[in-house]
């Protein structure tokens, strides 16, 4: 399946890019990888969206099977996470990572309080800006992503963060971890799923963005405060802002 370079948008499942397909152009289903690939047109756009399924392994495997399909100019990773309130999330708020984080791989501390150290070798091989388990998204389209957003979303009262997000393998349950972990990352959102494709896109040297609503705030698990359907809206429309600005070089009319 090879055509001219696109933007590759991936989520978990299909609820975080369903409402993309919807609008999609002149669509195509594919089976990539064993993974459901839609192609077409979005704002007059060229894409692709990708069903990755949930987890890192998933993640891993689905993207790089998309990108051995035809390389994109862009990946643009979307879908839910937990918010932070410490870093000012709201349940339907939205933010723009700078940086992944996976918080498990690495040494065991010292004390349970602490966090893991780092390995004694990096994991891309070639980033030595990086610690282990610790990857930088492209700064210039992060920022850019972020002022979009946040002038585009101020009207309706959606805060829009810019920050650190950490990866996770067990999500979040309790207040205390919770409390931990923000103390020692200061992060904005918990997922399951970026620092892997962080990874494998910094191995093919493409370019990423991550863009994520708050589906709940991470602490004490209450699934009754959880808000997916709104969060998988407010992930979708900011993907669609995104595509519809000057972003990846269409110009705004």
């Amino acid at each position: 399946m090879r055509h001219a370079p696109d933007i590759l948008i991936i989520a978990a499942v299909h609820e975080e890019i369903a409402p993309l397909v919807q609008e999609l152009a002149a669509p195509e289903m594919h089976i990539i990888g064993g993974r459901r690939l839609y192609a077409g047109h979005l704002k007059d756009v060229p894409v692709r969206l990708l069903v990755t399924g949930p987890g890192m392994v998933n993640t891993a495997q689905g993207l790089t099977a998309a990108i051995a399909a035809a390389r994109p100019m862009c990946i643009v990773m979307t879908g839910c996470g937990g918010g932070f309130a410490a870093a000012g999330m709201r349940v339907g708020d939205l933010a723009v990572a700078e940086r992944e984080v996976d918080i498990q791989i690495g040494i065991e501390p010292d004390m349970e309080t602490q966090a893991v150290r780092p390995l004694p070798f990096s994991l891309g091989g070639e980033s030595p800006g990086d610690r282990p388990g610790s990857l930088s998204l492209d700064s210039a389209l992060a920022r850019s992503a972020f002022q979009c957003l946040d002038r585009g979303f101020r009207e309706e009262s959606v805060r829009v963060r810019k920050g650190v997000f950490i990866t996770v393998s067990t999500v979040t349950a309790t207040d205390g971890r919770a409390a931990r972990l923000f103390d020692r990352h200061r992060p904005v959102m918990e997922n399951m799923e970026g620092q892997a494709a962080a990874q494998v896109a910094a191995h093919y040297k493409i370019p990423m963005i991550e863009i994520r609503a708050a589906s709940n705030i991470v602490g004490k698990r209450d699934r009754d405060r959880w808000d997916i359907p709104l969060a998988c809206s407010r992930s979708a429309m900011a993907v669609a802002a995104l595509l519809d600005s000057d972003l990846f070089g269409k110009e705004e009319t």
